[in-house]
């Protein structure tokens, strides 16, 4: 089995086939359960399982199905999309890679996405249809599309354990994203400490706008004029944000571009000061630079050897 999966998906044509293949089976079946869930006069007990349908305009389980139709039906489906969209490019990326389980994985999870974007485009709802009578699950209703979500993520799982040597290239011993935790901690806050900022603004940005729009002392305002104030508000909010983002990422590039070009150039005195007889400098980095620590080390080891 595993050897024919390696044939499949060795091939990038037949695993765009296979993805093919199980998006169309999953949302076939998917919607063949939805139909004759919702054709059941009364509820139906199999297994333990509960069969009985509702429309769930939230999310997996029927978490968040009190919010506005429109917002879950533009807002997941976009979601759901990126989601897809993002799995398809990790398929792509790991097209020449020795993981079938992972790839069998994923083309399931973007198949059971799939199968739950179908409907949130076309009726802005996912029929759920099964209960299961369980501790902490019997609030919970799910649907074909979901237990294929499941079933892919759970390969996805236990693939990284199983599959993790051909992960990374030449069995590289660096499996762990902590290369420079203080380093990488630092950066990682930056950033977030950047969309935070973003999302803030926005939010207070909306709220207030909403508040004087909806609630205000001006009586009644033309949809029109609503979504060109809000759209002209939003407009020099981004501007100042990509404008804050630039100037930051030139802050941040400059730390870690800084010192690799200062060792550049410490090197390129080094050999001009060899090869004139003279002493050379020593490298000069500054307190916050990015890689201090390893660029000197370097540095110190091509002294010593002159």
């Amino acid at each position: 089995m595993k050897a024919r999966l390696r044939r499949v998906f060795a091939n990038p044509k037949s695993l765009i086939l296979a993805t093919a293949l199980v998006v169309v089976w999953t949302i076939f079946v998917d919607q063949a359960l939805k139909g004759w869930a919702v054709g059941l006069e009364t509820p139906l007990e199999l297994a333990g399982i509960r069969f009985s349908p509702f429309e769930n305009p939230g999310v997996f389980g029927g978490y968040l199905a009190d919010l506005d139709p429109w917002i879950v039906r533009i807002f997941f489906s976009v979601l759901f999309a990126f989601l897809a969209a993002g799995v398809a490019l990790v398929l792509y990326l790991l097209r020449h890679r020795d993981t079938p389980l992972l790839k069998t994985g994923l083309i399931f999870y973007v198949a059971g996405v799939f199968g739950n974007v179908w409907d949130r485009m076309s009726t802005g709802a996912v029929v759920d249809y099964a209960q299961i009578h369980l501790p902490l699950l019997n609030e919970m209703a799910f649907n074909f599309a979901d237990a294929v979500v499941f079933l892919g993520a759970v390969g996805i799982a236990i693939a990284l354990f199983r599959e993790g040597d051909a992960l990374w290239r030449w069995k590289d011993q660096r499996k762990g994203y902590w290369i420079e935790p203080n380093f990488q901690r630092g950066f990682a806050f930056t950033l977030m400490a950047f969309g935070f900022a973003h999302f803030f603004a926005i939010a207070i940005y909306s709220f207030v706008f909403l508040k004087v729009y909806v609630a205000g002392p001006t009586g009644p305002i033309p949809s029109s004029r609503v979504v060109r104030d809000y759209l002209f508000g939003l407009a020099v909010i981004e501007t100042a944000a990509l404008a804050l983002t630039f100037a930051g990422s030139v802050f941040l590039s400059h730390r870690m571009v800084g010192p690799v070009v200062a060792f550049g150039q410490f090197v390129d005195r080094r050999k001009k000061a060899e090869a004139a007889g003279a002493p050379a400098e020593k490298l000069r980095l500054r307190e916050s630079d990015a890689f201090k620590s390893l660029l000197e080390g370097i540095a110190d080891r091509i002294e010593r050897r002159e």
